[in-house]
């Protein structure tokens, strides 16, 4: 009997002291998660001042956030936040869910516009990675607003006491919706216009030393809309830059990211790679399942990324090599093989071109039966000296008959 009595005080204790543990815990996970967000409002003096931290002028190297969040701060007491209504906004259907936000259609009613809103839930954000993933995306979405029509932009931020809420331009749908209507491949004509309207985007941000690093059908938008011609076309729009970096020139990066199927195989392999020569990789894997087909897509190119490959860097960089050369089966078009293989033949990311260069490329600026005036319109508009050069050489060309 005794025992008995000695156990069940012994499993009271034990239940007292894991309810005290579960106490501590949930107030430590309350403290670290308010210190986490007070990184967003710490200007490095201790006071929070406004005036000492400009948009972008925090020192990198020391690890504070970017994005001027200060600007947000008063946002927190006066915000109201509603299921259906934040601030100006009417809050509508779920369009997408991620790990820690929801995307939703939004109605502006100052602006009378619909937009897009991404609603993140700020007791999921639990480390600093994630806190400077969000802190990314807005700093380049901010830098870039309004710069090009290729780069989702940003139209408001708002800061509540449980969400933060970020404003964008809404689209008619993704790239990986557009495979349901799709599922055998586009035609080439088709697929010129979407992976050069990626091209423009990525062009754009490479010029501004800005590696996107998630490049997949998810990240691209399209919005629909008729040509001169009457003919459809897709405005390509980039999105989710939350892991974006900055570019120096001469420095490798280290840190592994990306999605399966589309992160260059130098980020696994090597450890170490070029952001923008990645971002070329992705480009040839986008262009791949556009031509081919969702289903054809995971049979000779997503089994390369198979997690049993991945156990060795060498397996992994030999699968990638196999999948690259089965490619030659696939008898695409000339112009159009050549285009695939300089994206994707150089598995060690030494030598990759540039997006610079692959818009002069003969695929690009060719169609089969000449040049495309969709494709002639939209080059003419892009700052590219190598373009401007081929485009120049082509000209001199049809004079002097060589």
């Amino acid at each position: 009997m005794k025992s008995v009595r000695d156990f069940q005080t012994q499993q009271k204790s034990l239940f007292n002291k894991y309810q005290d543990l579960r106490h501590d815990y949930k107030e430590l996970h309350e403290n670290m998660l308010k210190m986490l967000w007070q990184e967003m409002f710490d200007d490095g003096s201790g006071a929070g001042g406004r005036d000492s931290v400009s948009k972008r002028g925090v020192d990198g190297n020391t690890g504070r956030l970017k994005y001027d969040f200060l600007a947000l701060k008063k946002q927190d007491a006066e915000l109201v936040e509603e299921e259906e209504r934040v601030g100006e906004y009417d809050i509508g259907a779920i369009i997408g869910e991620g790990q820690f936000a929801t995307v939703k259609s939004c109605y502006s009613t100052t602006k009378e516009k619909v937009l897009a809103v991404k609603i993140i839930e700020k007791k999921k954000v639990t480390s600093l990675d994630s806190l400077k993933r969000i802190d990314n995306e807005l700093d380049v979405l901010e830098e870039v607003a309004g710069k090009h029509p290729g780069i989702l932009t940003l139209m408001d931020v708002l800061h509540g006491e449980t969400y933060l809420y970020m404003f964008t331009e809404k689209l008619d749908l993704d790239l990986f919706d557009f495979y349901d209507d799709h599922p055998n491949g586009v035609t080439e004509t088709l697929g010129r216009l979407i992976i050069l309207g990626i091209m423009e985007g990525v062009h754009f941000i490479h010029s501004r030393n800005i590696a996107h690093r998630d490049l997949k059908p998810e990240n691209i938008l399209l919005r629909r809309q008729k040509g001169p011609d009457g003919t459809e076309e897709y405005d390509v729009v980039l999105c989710d830059f939350g892991l974006c970096a900055r570019v120096e020139e001469g420095t490798l990066m280290t840190d592994f990211c990306g999605s399966p199927g589309f992160f260059a195989p130098e980020m696994f392999v090597q450890g170490e790679y070029d952001g923008k020569q990645a971002d070329v990789w992705s480009i040839g894997c986008i262009l791949l399942e556009l031509l081919v087909g969702h289903d054809t897509f995971g049979e000779c190119w997503m089994t390369a990324y198979d997690s049993e490959y991945m156990k060795r860097k060498s397996g992994f960089r030999s699968e990638i090599q196999s999948a690259v050369m089965e490619l030659k089966e696939l008898r695409l078009p000339s112009n159009l093989s050549d285009f695939l293989q300089d994206l994707l033949s150089d598995v060690d990311g030494k030598s990759r071109p540039t997006v610079n260069s692959l818009l002069a490329h003969d695929w690009i600026m060719e169609s089969e039966h000449g040049r495309d005036p969709q494709i002639k319109r939209r080059l003419s508009s892009l700052d590219s000296p190598v373009l401007q050069n081929r485009t120049t050489s082509r000209t001199e060309d049809a004079f002097t008959g060589r």
